[in-house]
This record gives structure tokens, sequence and C-alpha cells, in this order.
């Protein structure tokens, strides 16, 4: 799990400087592009740019269709897809614009609103501005129960999660052992 991975790679680089930063689908892959990140983890993706190790890792990504309390959806039992496009979608929208499509969520009767990561969506959610697909994980640590999930066929749905790595940088140590304990033999 992540807390023990994280615990291990402070005991074994006590001196490592790190940057966690938030980011999804294309602008994950742009900051490995970049030299920003070393490593990067995301929903897995079809296909990735040739200079761009990748490689699944055991973990996957369960994503649920999360509302406000107070949304009119909260109140039903079950939501099928023509509810859901009644209302504003909250999606994911990276930063750059040639991104891989994140979803295949029903288009929305309404104006949609767009963040780049999902603690942003999870936020505006909560504060009841509409409905939007998020990792199970991170609205049960984080939203404080200010979340409902929605019943909908076929969700919740399970993601794989790959790790991302550049052929053209080196990883140093700490980045080696990290993606090493992520995926054994991904690096080579």
């Amino acid at each position: 799990d992540f807390e023990r991975l994280m615990t291990e790679l402070d005991q074994r680089f006590p001196e490592l400087e790190m940057e966690c930063v938030f980011a999804e689908h294309g602008d994950a892959i742009s900051l490995v592009q970049s030299g920003r990140a070393s490593l990067g983890l995301l929903s897995a993706q079809a296909s990735y740019p040739p200079e761009i190790g990748h490689a699944t890792i055991d973990e996957s990504a369960d994503f649920g269709l999360f509302v406000s309390h107070k949304h009119p959806l909260a109140a039903l039992e079950r939501v099928d897809y023509q509810q859901l496009a009644r209302y504003r979608a909250l999606r994911l929208n990276t930063l750059i614009e040639h991104s891989i499509p994140t979803d295949d969520l029903p288009t929305s009767g309404h104006r949609h609103w767009s963040a780049p990561n999902y603690l942003l969506l999870m936020d505006m959610a909560a504060f009841g501005f509409g409905w939007s697909a998020l990792p199970r994980w991170l609205v049960s640590r984080y939203s404080g129960g200010l979340l409902k999930e929605l019943q909908v066929s076929g969700w919740p749905r399970r993601s794989a999660v790959d790790v991302i790595w550049s052929f053209q940088r080196s990883l140093g140590p700490a980045g080696a052992w990290l993606l090493e304990s992520l995926v054994p033999f991904a690096g080579e």
C-alpha cells in the first residue's frame, strides 16, 4: 500500500527531496516527458509516446459516481444515465490540449464544469455543483462524509493503474528502487 511504500522510501533514502504533484492522464505524461517528474501513476492508457516506459502495477483504482448529499440525485435510490444527463457533469480535463479522453460518461444536457485533478472535482461535487466520477479511495479518505455514491448500472468501475517513466532520463537510486517496488523488473 502507498503508506507502507512511502515509509520504506523515507527509511531507505532519508536525505531524498521529493515533490508529489497531482496530475492526471496527459498531464502526468507531460510532467514525465519534461523531466519535472521522474515517475508518474495514472489510470492505464491504451498507448503512450515512444519515449515513455510504462508498466501496470498490482493496485487498481475503483471509481464511483458521487454527488453532494444536498444534490437532487442524492435522493434517488438508483440513477440511470438519462437522469444523470439532466444535471451538470463535473469532468476531469487535463491542462494539455492533446490529452487522451478521460471518460466515457454520458453527455449532460447542462453545461459541464471541469477541473485538472480529482481533488478539485471532489470539492466541486461536495459544494453541490454536479456529479462526478471519482476514485473511491479519495472520497473515503478526504470528503469528510460530504458525498454520496450514486447507484448506477455499471458502476463502480475498476481501472488498472500504470507507472510511467522516461526512457530518456535516469531515475536515480530512489526512483529506480521505487519503480522496482511498484513493478519488479519494469525498468529493465
